[in-house]
């Protein structure tokens, strides 16, 4: 399943991203900074980058997600 994680490197995020990634699915985590993106893509998710605060960052890329 194609998952878009919002706060995907909170404290909450972090573990569902790392859940979610064990189990198989191909995630793509919203990253607002260089550091976020550089964890995210180094669990082995895809990386948006954007602002949660700002959707037309963002939105379009979840034309291509599941969930």
């Amino acid at each position: 399943m194609r998952i878009f994680l919002l706060g995907a490197t909170g404290s909450i995020g972090c573990a569902i991203l790392r859940d979610l990634l064990a189990a198989g699915h191909d995630v793509t985590g919203l990253c607002r900074s260089d550091t976020a993106a550089r964890f995210v893509s180094g669990l082995g998710a895809s990386v948006q980058r954007g602002d949660m605060r700002r959707p037309d960052d963002w939105a379009q890329a979840l034309e291509a997600q599941d969930a």
